[in-house]
């Protein structure tokens, strides 16, 4: 789901706003991998501080109202 040419988006909006405040960015990364979240999270070039992805879960693939548990 990630879109092509998001991450140099990203950085252009990094460096235009909140770069320049100490503060601490959290950016939702679906269609991120294991293997690029360095990139999205490297100290000195990466995106954001942390970033959190939902498609561990698989939370695409529910249906509404629907639980994985059993109820008591």
């Amino acid at each position: 789901m990630n879109v092509e040419g998001i991450e140099e988006h990203l950085r252009e909006f990094k460096i235009e706003t909140y770069a320049k405040y100490n503060v601490v960015s959290v950016g939702e990364a679906n269609g991120v991998g294991a293997d690029q979240a360095v990139d999205w999270v490297d100290e000195d070039n990466g995106l954001f501080n942390m970033i959190f992805q939902f498609e561990g879960t698989n939370l695409w693939e529910k249906t509404l109202g629907t639980l994985d548990g059993k109820i008591i």
